[in-house]
C-alpha cells in the first residue's frame, strides 16, 4: 500500500510515447503497461487486502495535508543500478508543491503511528521498464512530458489475476493562487 500521483490519460499517453522513443537509444527491457504508471510517494508496506484500520489511519492523514496544485515535468530518463534494471522518467527538478505533499504526507502519517517505508533518498520517477540492458543512463528527455498534478492518491498493489492497482482514495490538491 503506498502514496502515489496517478497520472490522467493525456499524461499517461504523453509518458508511453516517450518511453517508446527512448527504447531504440536506451535499451529495451520489459516495458510497464501504461496503466501502471505512477509516481511513489511514501511507500507504508505490506498489508492484508482486509487492513482497514490502516487504511482508516492513513486516510485521516491525507485528508489532513494541505499541499498547492502543481506541474510535474519529466525532463529526464534513467536507470538504477539494483537488480531488476528500471528505466524511469525523471526531473531534473522536483517542484514545490512536490516537496509540500510528500513532507505533509509523512508527518500526518507519523501522527497517525503509520509507518513508511523510508528510502535512502527521493528521487521522484515514473518506472517505464524493467529490466533494462544496458541499464538506462541518465539522459535529457526532450521533449519533456508536463503532467498537471491536482490530487493524489491512495493505492494498493493487486496481484490477484495479473497486476494491478486499486485506487483505495483520492485527495484534490490546493487550487493554485
Amino acid at each position: 500500500m503506498f502514496f502515489a500521483l496517478w497520472p490522467d490519460a493525456a499524461t499517461r499517453g504523453a509518458i508511453a510515447a516517450a518511453a517508446h522513443g527512448l527504447e531504440p537509444r536506451l535499451g529495451g527491457g520489459r516495458r510497464i503497461p501504461p496503466q501502471r504508471y505512477h509516481l511513489t510517494l511514501p511507500f507504508l508496506g505490506e498489508y492484508p487486502a482486509d487492513c482497514g484500520v490502516v487504511v482508516a489511519a492513513a486516510c485521516r492523514a491525507a485528508t489532513r495535508v494541505h499541499a498547492p496544485a502543481f506541474d510535474l515535468v519529466l525532463d529526464r530518463a534513467g536507470g538504477f543500478p539494483i537488480a531488476t534494471a528500471p528505466g524511469f522518467l525523471g526531473c531534473t527538478l522536483a517542484p514545490p508543491g512536490l516537496h509540500a505533499l510528500w513532507d505533509g504526507l509523512e508527518r500526518e502519517l507519523a501522527a497517525e503511528a503509520v509507518p513508511v517505508r523510508a528510502a535512502r533518498e527521493r528521487v521522484p520517477h515514473v518506472t517505464v521498464l524493467r529490466g533494462a540492458k544496458p541499464p538506462w543512463p541518465d539522459t535529457p528527455l526532450s521533449p519533456a512530458v508536463r503532467w498537471p498534478v491536482r490530487d493524489f492518491h491512495l493505492l494498493r498493489s493487486d496481484l490477484r489475476g495479473g497486476f494491478a492497482y486499486d485506487v483505495l482514495a483520492t485527495w484534490p490538491l490546493a487550487a493554485a493562487g
